[in-house]
């Protein structure tokens, strides 16, 4: 073996390897061996590529990675692969990349999600621009590099969404409660609470604003577990009431009453989301037909759903619930358009009309502003010119003093140049002052008119709203028979 040769190769590829950058640790180590094997190879050309061979693939080895070796003609080919999926020197580049970084990549900063997607950004970069394999393998050695630095267990659930990375601790007790949902949903006919549980439980809640609760429970599953924007009606069916409960849940869990099992507290949550499933349906109608209106595709199959057809699930054919409100009107997806269109516009004016509003109490504040300013002026200018008009009684008393004395000339004229320059003194005075209440008086009247052109564009709004008052209850009612119809479809699975 030609150890000088096999050491050299070695050495190159160390001393290109020194960089976090291992695309263009690759390329530098390829051109400098390339050029090595050129300056040897006529010695003794298959002993020089297999002696650097076993020296490449020594080297790539200890960094866990496999390598294929081959020349072709002046050219020397190099083609890696990932052999030790855990440790090779795509992680250890990243672990080196946090650590350096340790102020702004913690494991706690991910989990409470206080890093936004730019503050992801120079470490994707960073991967992007460095490594030379897939973006899917890049997120996974991503993975492998923080679960290494911060010690982020295997059970615990690191994923990527949307230019960031979460990461969501393995609870226990949550997936003991999920699991204890599950079961119930799934034996509902035979759940029971004793009476003694649930007055416990009634009383427990008597100063919980429930139906606060519920609404931004509700809001939260559509924020957070529930994307209306992608999932289907018979997803939704089996989701909602179980992320329902489970919300419900967690609350009941916070109020530490320990005395109750917990199979009994989730039995009584079920029930709570049973009682209160009108108000939740109403919200998630509203969703939909915000969707609906921006004309999202998956929102208006959704509500198409509810169309009183047949479906076949399971072997049976089932109804499908009709959007019909209370006075017995079916709701097609066209009256539906109609209806949100017609609301749309309506709000458009408004819109319009409030941003008018908004921007006439900017000016009216302003004003106000500046009203207060040249008011505290005034009174300023006011104290000058009583200072200067004491001024002048004192010095012409004293001028007439000195005459009478028949004082100096000079000492007269001193005295008549002082008197001289608080008369003019004075006069700007009272010209800045009459120039403030000019313009006191200027403000003071465009304030009354933009008073009264924002009670002019309240009435404008008010009569609008009464005006179309009849579209604002059309779509409650909407609302209410859309919330109804999922209600009646959620036991479609």
């Amino acid at each position: 073996m030609n150890t000088s040769l096999y050491n050299q190769t070695l050495d190159i590829l160390q001393h290109s390897f020194k960089t976090l950058d291992i695309t263009l640790a690759k390329n530098n180590a390829q051109k400098s061996l390339e050029s090595l094997w050129q300056q040897h190879k006529d010695e003794n050309q298959q002993l020089i590529e297999n002696e650097m061979r076993m020296a490449i693939l020594h080297f790539y080895h200890q960094y866990g990675l496999g390598a294929f070796v081959y020349y072709d003609k002046n050219t020397l080919h190099i083609i890696t692969h990932i052999k030790d999926k855990k440790h090779n020197i795509y992680v250890d580049s990243i672990c080196k990349f946090l650590k350096t970084h340790k102020a702004l990549y913690t494991q706690e900063k991910i989990k409470q999600r206080e890093l936004t997607k730019r503050d992801f950004k120079e470490l994707f970069d960073f991967v992007e621009s460095s490594f030379d394999v897939q973006r899917s393998t890049q997120r996974e050695l991503i993975k492998l590099a923080l679960r290494n630095v911060f010690g982020i267990q295997a059970r615990d659930a690191l994923f990527f969404k949307n230019g960031e990375i979460r990461l969501f601790a393995f609870d226990y007790e949550k997936v003991k409660l999920n699991n204890e949902i599950r079961k119930i949903n799934s034996n509902a006919h035979i759940n029971v609470l004793s009476n003694e549980n649930k007055k416990i439980l009634d009383n427990a809640l008597l100063s919980a604003d429930m139906h606060t609760i519920i609404v931004q429970n509700t809001l939260t599953i559509l924020q957070n577990d529930i994307h209306l924007s992608r999932i289907d009606n018979l997803e939704f069916n089996k989701q909602f009431s179980f992320f329902a409960i489970q919300k419900l849940r967690l609350y009941i869990e916070s109020l530490a009453i320990s005395h109750i099992d917990s199979l009994a507290k989730s039995i009584y949550c079920m029930n709570l989301a049973q009682k209160y499933a009108g108000v939740m349906f109403e919200i998630v109608a509203k969703e939909l037909l915000e969707l609906c209106a921006k004309n999202n595709a998956n929102a208006i199959r959704f509500i198409e759903f509810y169309n009183g057809g047949s479906l076949e699930l399971r072997g049976q054919i089932l109804k499908k619930p009709l959007i019909t409100d209370s006075s017995g009107n079916p709701w097609t997806i066209n009256l539906i358009q109609q209806a949100l269109r017609s609301k749309l516009n309506i709000e458009f004016d408004i819109q319009k009309m409030q941003q008018e509003s908004d921007t006439i109490n900017k000016q009216i504040e302003h004003i106000t502003h500046t009203s207060n300013q040249h008011e505290s002026a005034l009174k300023e200018s006011q104290a000058k010119i009583a200072y200067c008009k004491d001024e002048l009684e004192s010095k012409n008393q004293a001028l007439r003093l000195l005459v009478n004395q028949k004082a100096p000339k000079e000492q007269i004229d001193t005295l008549s140049e002082e008197i001289n320059a608080l008369i003019l003194k004075k006069s700007q005075i009272l010209n800045s002052t009459e120039a403030l209440q000019k313009e006191l008086v200027s403000l003071n009247n465009q304030h009354i008119k933009l008073l009264e052109s924002n009670e002019a564009l309240k009435q404008r709004i008010n009569y609008t709203f009464k005006k179309n008052r009849e579209i604002f209850l059309q779509y409650d009612l909407l609302c209410h028979a859309l919330g109804d119809a999922i209600a009646n479809g959620k036991d479609l699975m």
